[in-house]
């Protein structure tokens, strides 16, 4: 990694740490940290290349609403409010089990998440999947 990418490595997993999202491996599978510049910025985005883990994973299905329906269901609506779903697919814990298949390789060591990370191929129907359950019908 170049200096710049490890500092920016060194910022972000202090934040994942922090916040309990990472923890220690316990798995002897990883993939590896690459950076990818946002676009239209300069800030540089933490991906991880989990194609092999994508590849063998059984899809899961959730359906997303349309948004028509979602419209109709605000007609008449007086109070709004908007969720920040960066943080929202972080409140998604991974089963301690499933943990292993989270892995990540770095300069510095190995880490695994404790929530749902970005790339991960059912990572939003998860994430659909709970905020139905939260703000769904009753």
């Amino acid at each position: 990694m170049t200096p710049l990418k490890r500092e920016e490595f060194k910022e972000k997993i202090k934040k994942l740490r922090a916040n309990g999202w990472v923890m220690n491996p316990h798995s002897r599978h990883m993939a590896p940290v690459i950076f990818v510049k946002k676009p239209n910025s300069a800030a540089l985005r933490m991906c991880f290349d989990n194609r092999g883990l994508n590849q063998i994973t059984i899809k899961d299905r959730y359906p997303l609403p349309y948004i028509e329906d979602l419209l109709d269901k605000l007609h008449g609506g007086h109070v709004f409010t908007k969720l920040d779903m960066a943080s929202g697919y972080h409140q998604v814990r991974i089963h301690l089990h499933d943990c292993h298949k989270t892995a990540f390789i770095a300069p510095d060591g190995f880490y695994e998440y404790k929530v749902i990370p970005f790339g991960l191929a059912n990572a939003p129907s998860a994430f659909m999947h709970m905020m139905h359950k939260i703000l769904g019908p009753r």
